[in-house]
């Protein structure tokens, strides 16, 4: 086991030593980071009501630093799983809700709704997206954050059984990471075309779409990193 964690630890090196020397920036930006560094705190402003939905454990508001918006800007938070809200930072939703966003009704009150590495876990994107929607007031903003169901990590995540998808991550990643990761994830839906389509159907505007490219999860050995 030794000898196998210092392969790893090896290729994680020399993967990382690649991108730092042949990836351009464009292509060196690690999306779901640059979502909540900096996506997430430029709509988090001050006196809005947001509602933080499938976060759990991880609020989006512990990316935010402005501490006024924070404290002025009460956070519901949603998600399937009780336990998941429960052991949340203390202080960090105004209101906890354990519901499947797939079926559930919100009072269309809010003015900024943020899905981030949530929407890949759901069978029925437009189901899921519909019920997003009822959180927000009519102009509000929903911010969503969703991998690429064509990436070759999906593709990958949607073959493998569960028990070896998670005794892998549980090798390749800390124990700080893999208690994050590992959900399943269907990726129904999950291209920009489709996403927008189901948007448009709702009578949804985007106002805003940028793509990433960049991928960690072949860094466990450099040749399939590199091809990636």
């Amino acid at each position: 086991m030794r000898i196998f964690r210092g392969f790893l630890d090896s290729q994680l090196w020399l993967s990382k030593k690649f991108d730092n020397i042949f990836l351009s920036e464009h292509f060196s930006v690690v999306g779901w980071r640059e979502f909540y560094r900096s996506r997430v705190p430029a709509h988090f402003i001050a006196g809005l009501k947001i509602y933080d939905i499938g976060s759990g454990k991880r609020p989006v508001s512990q990316w935010v630093n402005d501490e006024h918006a924070k404290a002025t800007s009460p956070v519901t938070g949603i998600d399937i799983d009780e336990q998941e809200l429960r052991n949340a930072p203390q202080g960090a939703y105004a209101e906890e809700i354990v519901a499947d966003i797939c079926s559930y009704q919100g009072s269309e009150d809010g003015d900024l709704a943020i899905c981030g590495c949530l929407l890949e876990h759901v069978n029925d994107m437009k189901q899921a997206l519909r019920c997003v929607k009822s959180t927000l007031k009519i102009g509000g903003t929903l911010l969503i954050f969703i991998p690429n169901r064509n990436a070759v990590f999906a593709k990958l995540n949607r073959l493998l059984p569960e028990g070896i998808k998670r005794r892998v991550l549980n090798m390749l990643y800390p124990k700080t990471e893999a208690q994050y990761i590992g959900f399943p994830a269907y990726y129904n839906q999950c291209t920009p075309r489709d996403i927008k389509i189901i948007l448009d159907d709702l009578d949804m505007q985007v106002i805003g779409e940028e793509y990433y490219h960049y991928s960690n999860y072949m860094m466990f050995f450099t040749p399939a990193h590199i091809l990636w």
